[in-house]
C-alpha cells in the first residue's frame, strides 16, 4: 500500500490498515515516502526485512506508476512464497490494461486471489485475468459520521476530490456560475489537494467572476471534512473517470444529497432518483437542472438524503469485515486473530 502522508488523501489500504489493527491483526504498512523512486525502493526493502513476518501481502493495484509498484512487488512476494490479495483501484485502470494487456495480465495472473470494489471493475478486468475477480467494497467507518436528514436543501454546494483533469472540477464552477442566476446567494465549496488542475481552475472562477460565491479550502483533514459535509447541503460529483469514489459514500453517509456525473462504476452503486440524480458526463445545464430540482422538491431531497444513508450502510466496516476475514482465513488456511481468542 502506499502509506500515509499528511497533506494526502486517506486510502483504501491505510482505512483497511486501521480496521484490521483495530480488531486485533498484526498489520505492516510500506511506503509512506513521497518520491515515487524511493518509495519503490523502500517496499521492496520493507517486503525483504519482513519476510519471516508477513503470511499474506495485501497490494493495491492501481495504472500507470502504481502498476510499476504492483509489477516490482507481486514478483517479489511470488519468489518469497508469500500469498498476495491484489485489490484493484482506480477508474483508469481498464483503459490501462487496454494499452498494456500482456503486462497487465502477466502482473494480476501472479495474484493468490484479485479483489476488486466494485462489479464495474471486476468487469472490466476479467479478460486481463485467469483469476476470478471478487467483489468487496470500499469501506468507510460510519461510526466517524454524524447523519443529517435533510428534509429540504438550499444553494450551499460542496464539491471534494483532488484538482485532476479527470476529476472536471471546472465543471463545478460552470454549474455554479449558472445557479446564482436564479439563486444569487449560492455558494460553492472546492476542497481538495491540487494534482495538476488548480491553477486552471482558480483562473477560470476569476474568468467567471466567481470571488464571492465560491471558495477553494485546500485539502481537509478528517475534522474538517466532517465539518464541511455538515454544513453544506448538496454534494456535487463531477468527475470523467470513476470506479467506486469514496468522498461520494461519505456524502451519503453524512445525508447530502447527491447530484453526479454517469462515467465509469458510477451507474453501478447509484440508482438514479433513489440515491442520487446522475446526469451526463460534462454536462453543465443537466447538472444545473439537478440542483435546481433538489432545491424546489423538498421530498425528493429528504427522499435522496435518506436513500443515501441506507446505501452507504453496504461500505460500512460491520457490512465488510466479514468478507475481508473469510477470505484471509481462506487463504491462511485457519482463523484470525479475533477467532482465535474465542477459541
Amino acid at each position: 500500500m502506499i502509506g500515509r502522508r499528511p497533506g494526502r488523501v486517506t486510502t483504501q489500504g491505510e482505512r483497511l490498515a486501521d480496521l484490521f489493527r483495530r480488531d486485533g491483526w498484526h498489520v505492516l504498512e510500506t511506503s509512506p515516502q513521497a518520491s515515487r523512486p524511493i518509495r519503490l525502493v523502500d517496499t521492496v526493502i520493507s517486503i525483504l526485512r519482513w519476510r519471516k513476518e508477513i503470511d499474506l501481502a495485501m497490494l493495491s493495484v492501481f495504472n500507470s506508476w502504481g502498476f510499476i509498484m504492483a509489477d516490482l512487488s507481486s514478483a517479489l512476494t511470488k519468489v518469497l512464497g508469500i500469498p498476495t490479495v491484489m485489490v484493484l483501484h482506480g477508474g483508469g485502470l481498464p483503459a490501462f490494461a487496454k494499452r498494456h494487456p500482456r503486462w497487465v495480465r502477466r502482473v494480476l495472473n501472479r495474484a493468490t486471489v484479485m479483489i476488486a470494489p466494485s462489479g464495474f471493475l471486476a468487469e472490466q478486468m476479467a479478460p486481463h485475468t485467469s483469476h476470478e475477480i471478487q467483489v468487496i467494497p470500499n469501506v468507510i467507518d460510519l461510526g466517524e459520521v454524524r447523519f443529517r436528514h435533510r428534509n429540504r436543501v438550499g444553494p450551499t454546494i460542496f464539491w471534494m476530490r483532488a484538482f485532476h483533469h479527470n476529476y472536471n472540477p471546472e465543471l463545478a464552477l460552470r454549474v455554479i456560475k449558472r445557479l446564482i442566476a436564479t439563486y444569487p446567494n449560492a455558494k460553492l465549496t472546492m476542497a481538495g489537494p491540487d494534482e495538476g488542475s488548480f491553477a486552471q481552475t482558480t483562473e477560470l472562477a476569476r474568468t467567471l467572476s466567481l470571488d464571492d460565491s465560491v471558495e477553494f479550502v485546500g485539502f481537509l483533514d478528517e475534522p474538517a471534512k466532517r465539518a464541511a459535509f455538515d454544513v453544506h447541503d448538496i454534494y456535487l460529483h463531477t468527475n470523467r473517470v470513476d470506479n467506486t469514489p469514496v468522498s461520494l459514500v461519505e456524502a451519503w453517509a453524512f445525508g447530502l444529497p447527491v447530484v453526479c456525473t454517469e462515467v465509469g462504476g458510477i451507474p453501478y452503486m447509484v440508482e438514479h432518483e433513489r440515491n442520487a440524480l446522475i446526469v451526463a458526463d460534462d454536462d453543465p445545464v443537466g447538472m444545473h437542472r439537478a440542483i435546481e430540482r433538489l432545491i424546489s422538491d423538498q421530498g425528493l431531497a429528504e427522499s435522496l438524503s435518506q436513500g443515501g444513508r441506507d446505501a452507504s450502510a453496504i461500505y460500512s466496516w460491520d457490512h465488510v469485515r466479514g468478507q475481508w476475514i473469510a477470505l484471509i482465513e481462506e487463504i491462511l488456511g485457519g482463523p484470525g486473530p479475533q477467532a482465535q481468542e474465542r477459541a
